[in-house]
Parts: structure tokens; sequence; C-alpha cells
């Protein structure tokens, strides 16, 4: 019975605290910044929660703090969700600091809740006499099944506030199994409990608890970020890896039960985590490598989830392994009876992960150089554990730089995937081959933000794979391309004011941190002000002095009449009371939940708002792939449309048979392109790709819906 309620307990919590994550996306924007925060803050008082239960099970009996914690995650799960959404318009408002504390305010009461959840079931094995940590295993199960469903069913099914009941309803069959099924008086004996307090654990037991822990997490999140690059999708890599990672923890804790030796165990586990981890960043990149460069699996690229599936077993054994981290450390130590302060700290480790890997190490350093250095922090904690056990045998681990092997990895990866090699078989002369053709093509420049990888591959002379030209790529997306950048750009520009007949003044580009879409902007004399909101810095930084980007732009950032904005474009649409003739999204494809909310209704609504009377708005549109496709499938233009009308936009006018946009405008009439007043000296491409699209609507039949932050849509890609 009770890994029965700590399954169903674990997976409630974990699918509360991502649906509200979810929720703050949507009115704070910065989906990526959200997940990592609340996850942050919600093991942060997972911890706190552990910690205070020692002190709460002196009054109450463990049934009560069950049955209280389950009263609690009802009524947040429930509530949480439209606590957060009926916050929203204080967004616009200047009280940004009040409006975060409100706002994250559910995810703390979860954590907190949850906190009391675990101890109060191991103390309930200990008491049962029963196997222990079977409540832990069970307990990461459930993270991962919940994780799992999110991500792949309930969101896209049910949406935020369906998920919100589905929760509630959860935690109220736990809460009827808690109070019909324990009916044995479980206080914990006060003298007792007195009597064991007085065995502490020592500072070195306290720093290898949370050093541990840290390094488990570390080790996930920056996998993650691996796996991420190379299928080009962070959040499924982040969904996916986790709860691999989860899985295994459960594994381990299961595994942890049946060994007689802790100590040994955990000094050869550590080994065997480090040796794994400091060379995974150049086996992972040469494993993908192979998969890409490899024609009989092309078929797999378009399908994500079996492709990660292919390396799944590096976050499942890793989880496996850090599984035993824990349950292990509380065996070496039976005297100790607390189990809030180690699980508190274990919970606090990866809180200092999760906000120190993504927002410090990775952008600072890079994903090899930090990997290197969470290895290092976990050959010391290994150290740590022999000396203090006074162990008559020196162990000594030889801790190899493995920098130029991971950049080569790296490089034969981005290689790999930019020029599409091929290796039809694995023999040694193919091989050898291949390994000259990559040492003949320069190194492609990489640089990572705290929001993305930038890619930049520079001209060069190649017999096979030369360019004629600089391509930049964001998280492995094109940008731009040297040699043929002015289609997509001029027709950018040009349509919107061909459109809508108009003059426009004030002008705001959301995106467009290169600053191309800027330069040709301000070829229009009318324009006397542009706006250009990019959220990373190190893109404006390029563009500002990098020679690649300024032979492209002109240096129009530099100009006075454009206005560089370093923010969130979603937040700075909620915030601004300025009224513009035009706006400019110049947005990736909306592949993942990160970018979904950039087409989001909640988005759009935030976009009009910002529109003057005789405005409009243009986006680059991700509807090139809605045309035959399955039957079952709504087309993306019409989801789009969909969206866009629920936003409040009138009309709607789909261009580009080349590179596809959409015009968008607030007032009811038909616009048409009148190609007279087109440029004498256009290109021949851009003309072409400003013909209208007369999508077929072979999908009649069926309803669109809107995409939204609370009720997200697939788009093809996705598929």
């Amino acid at each position: 019975m009770i890994p029965f309620i700590s399954f169903i307990l674990a997976g409630t919590s974990f699918l509360n605290e991502m649906n509200l994550a979810q929720a703050l996306a949507a009115t704070l924007g910065g989906t990526a910044l959200r997940y990592q925060t609340t996850f942050g803050l919600f093991t942060f008082f997972l911890g706190f929660g552990a910690l205070i239960f020692d002190h709460l099970k002196t009054k109450l009996n463990l049934k009560k703090i069950l049955i209280i914690s389950q009263i609690g995650m009802i009524v947040i799960g429930l509530l949480g969700p439209y606590w957060i959404k009926y916050l929203d318009p204080l967004s616009s408002l200047n009280f940004e600091i009040t409006l975060t504390i409100l706002c994250y305010l559910p995810i703390c009461i979860c954590g907190l809740i949850s906190g009391l959840e675990l101890p109060a079931l191991i103390s309930l094995e200990n008491k049962f006499e029963i196997k222990r940590f079977n409540a832990l295993a069970w307990d990461y199960i459930g993270m991962f099944v919940s994780s799992l469903a999110f991500s792949f069913w309930l969101l896209y099914s049910y949406g935020v506030f369906g998920i919100s009941f589905i929760s509630s309803f959860l935690s109220f069959l736990a809460l009827l199994i808690i109070h019909w099924k324990l009916k044995i008086n479980l206080t914990e004996p006060k003298p007792g409990l007195k009597d064991q307090r007085k065995i502490k654990y020592s500072n070195n037991v306290l720093f290898l608890f949370f050093t541990l822990s840290f390094c488990s997490f570390s080790y996930e999140l920056i996998l993650a970020k691996i796996l991420g690059d190379i299928f080009n999708d962070e959040t499924l890599a982040y969904s996916l890896g986790i709860g691999f990672l989860i899985l295994g923890l459960g594994f381990g804790a299961v595994r942890a039960e049946k060994i007689r030796n802790p100590l040994i165990s955990l000094i050869k586990t550590e080994l065997i985590i480090i040796i794994i981890c400091s060379t995974m960043f150049t086996l992972i990149h040469i494993l993908a490598s192979l998969f890409y460069s490899n024609p009989t699996l092309n078929f797999l690229h378009n399908y994500k989830i079996i492709s990660f599936l292919l390396f799944s077993p590096f976050p499942l054994y890793i989880g496996y392994l850090t599984g035993l981290e824990l349950p292990l450390l509380i065996k070496l130590f039976p005297d100790v009876k607390d189990v809030g302060l180690p699980i508190s700290l274990n919970y606090t480790g990866a809180l200092f992960a999760g906000f120190l890997i993504p927002i410090f190490l990775l952008p600072k350093l890079g994903v090899a150089t930090s990997l290197e250095l969470i290895c290092c922090l976990n050959i010391i904690a290994t150290f740590v554990l022999i000396f203090m056990q006074k162990l008559p045998l020196v162990v000594v681990v030889f801790f190899i730089p493995f920098k130029k092997y991971n950049s080569y990895s790296e490089q034969l990866f981005l290689k790999t995937y930019y020029y599409k090699l091929s290796l039809n078989n694995y023999y040694f002369s193919s091989l050898v081959n291949f390994k000259n053709v990559i040492r003949n093509i320069p190194d492609i420049e990489r640089k990572t933000s705290v929001y993305q990888n930038i890619d930049l591959i520079k001209k060069h002379e190649h017999p096979f794979f030369g360019t004629d030209g600089n391509s930049l790529f964001l998280n492995k997306q094109p940008q731009f391309d040297s040699s043929n950048w002015k289609t997509y750009h001029q027709s950018m520009a040009l349509a919107g004011f061909n459109l809508n007949n108009n003059i426009a003044k004030k002008i705001l580009i959301c995106g467009g941190g290169d600053g191309i879409l800027a330069r040709l902007l301000m070829e229009d004399k009318n324009i006397v002000q542009i706006d250009l909101v990019e959220l990373d810095p190190e893109m404006i930084n390029m563009a500002l002095t990098r020679d690649e980007f300024t032979e492209l732009n002109n240096h129009s950032l530099k100009s006075s009449k454009v206005n560089v904005i370093l923010d969130d474009a979603f937040r700075f649409l909620k915030k601004t009371e300025t009224k513009y003739d035009a706006i400019y999204l110049d947005f990736p494809y909306p592949d993942n939940f990160d970018l979904l909310r950039l087409y989001s209704v909640e988005f759009y609504k935030a976009a009009l708002k910002a529109i003057s009377d005789e405005g409009f708005l243009i986006m680059d549109a991700p509807i090139r792939n809605s045309i035959n496709k399955k039957p079952k499938y709504v087309s993306d233009h019409k989801t789009l449309k969909k969206t866009l009308s629920d936003a409040g936009f009138k009309s709607y006018v789909g261009f580009g048979p080349i590179e596809p946009f959409i015009f968008a405008s607030p007032k009811q009439k038909v616009f048409k392109f009148n190609y007279d007043k087109l440029p004498d000296d256009l290109p021949n491409r851009t003309f072409v790709n400003l013909l209208t699209l007369d999508l077929q609507e072979f999908d009649n039949d069926k309803i669109a819906i809107s995409n939204s932050m609370y009720l997200p849509v697939r788009f093809f890609k996705n598929e």
C-alpha cells in the first residue's frame, strides 16, 4: 500500500509543478526560464518541507501529516493555475516584482506540501518494518510517469485547467486511500525521538548529501543540453531526459535495499559515474555523428522521440547510479534516525544545480568545460568519503582533461549535421576517408548563450562542401545566409507596406537581432523610429561587432532611429503603452513549448494591443508543411488563422511560396498586393516570394482550435 501511495503522491505533486510552470509561462513569458526556476523553487521547498518534517511529527502523527498535505494539494492543484491567470493584468503595470512573487507563490506552497510526503512515507516503512526505500523508488517512478504523461498527452489533450482538475482528483483519491487504509495510530513516541536526536550527522556527511546531489542533477542538466542540441528540441530533451533519469533513480533505490556493503558500493558507484560522465560529451557526439551520417537511418530524423530512445540509456544509467547514492548514504549511518535533513540537502543540491548550470556555468564555460568541472567536484566528494571512513587503501583517480577530444567530437557532429555528410558503411577505410573529409572542412564557430546555441559557418573554399557566404543558425535553425539573405528579409520588409498601402512611422521588430531587417526597413524614409526587442544580448553583441553581421546589416543597430531593447518580446508587449504602425515578428519555427508561446493567442492579443488603428502585423509563418498532410490533421495555416482571429485580428493574408509569411490586420478589409509599386530592381526570387498563397482548405470538415499557452497545439513539424 505504501508504494502505491508514494506513486500517486509523487506523480500528482510533479504534475502540479509542471502545470503551474506552464501557467507561469503564459502570464510571465519565458517558458524555458519558468520551467527552470519553478523546478528550482519546487525542489528548494521540497527540501524545506522535509527539513521541518521532523518537527511536525512530534506534534502530529504521520497519518494526519499525509491527510493535511493532500487537502493542501487539492486546493493548490485546483486553484493555482487560476490564481496565476487572473494575476495576468498586473503584467501590464509596473508591479513586476510583486507580480512575480505572487505568481510563484503556488509553486512554493506545492513544493512545501510535497516535501512532507516522502519523509512521512519513509517513516511509515520504518514503523511497519517493511523493505526500506520502496517508497523512494515508487516516488521516482511516479514522477517519471507524470513527466511523460504531461509532455506527450495531458497538456495537448486537456490543457492547463483540465490538468488542474485531473491532479486534484488524484489527490482526492490518495486522500481517501490514506484515510481508510491507514487506521493505525502512528504517533511518533516523543521520548524515543528525543534520545535519537542526540545523534547528529557530521559536517562531512552533510557535505556529501549536498554535493553528490548537486553533481547528479548537474550531470542530467548537462546531458539534457547535449541531447537538446543534437535533436533540436531542448524541451523534449529535458522532459524525456529527466523522465528517464527519475526512472533510473527508482531502479537505483530498489537496488540499494539489497546492498550489504554500502561504503564500498558507494565508492564504486561514484567512480563509475565519474568515468561515464567525463567521457559522455565525446561519446554522445561521436554516436550522433554516426547516426546522422547513416543514410539508412534518415527516416528516424523526423521522429524525435524514437531517435531520442536510442540515447536514453545514458540518462537511465546515470539515474540508476545516482539513485543508489541517497539510500547508501543513509545506510552508512544507521544510528541517525532523522530522514528530513538528508532529503532536504538532497533537494537543495538539485536547487543549486538548477540555477547554476543553465544560468552561469553553461553560458560562461560551455557544455564540455562545465561537465569537466562537475566531474572534478565529484572526485573531491569521493575522496572526502574515502578519507572520512579512514580506509586503509589508497584510491587514485586519473582524471584526464578531455578538452581536445570534446572539441573534436563536437566539430565532428556539427560538420556531419550541417554539411549532411554520409557514411554508407563502417569499414576502416570508410572511417579514415570520413575523418579526412572532416579535417578539410573549417571548424564551425559555436557560441553558447543563456538562451541558445549560436553557430556561425564562415565562408570557405572546399571542392564539395564550399559555401558562397556566411551562414548563421540558432539552435540549428537557419537565420540567414549572406549569399541569399535578400529573399527572406526583402519579402518581409516590403510586403507589409505594399499590402497595407499606408505610411508607417513607428515600427516594432520582435526578434531580428542580426539587424538585417532593421537595415531594410530604414530604407523607407517615412520611418522615424524602430524599436527592436531581442532576448539574447549575445546576438546584439555579434550584430554590432562581427564583420559577418555588419556587412549585411550595414551597422543598422547603431542608427539613431533604432532603439535596441534587451527583453522578452512577450513581456515587452504586455508592458508597452506605445502604439506601433507595424509589428514584425521574426521568430524561429515553433517546434517546442518555448517557441509555441510566440505563436499563441495570448501573444497575439498582446501584439494587437500595441498596434495602431491603421497598423498591421507581419510574421514568419510555419505553414510550408500545411499541404499534402494526412487527413486526420488540421493544417498549420488554419490553426494560425484561427489563433489570430481569436486574438482579435480581422484580416489575414498568406504569401511566400519560397519563404512563407502571414500578414494580419485589425481592420476588416480585403488586402491585395500592388505589384506596380514594387521597386524596379527587385530580385526575381523576391518578387516570386511576394505571390499570395492559395492554400487549399482540404480540411474544411475539421475544426481548428487556437494555439494557447494554456492549451497548446502541435504543429506538423512536431509529429
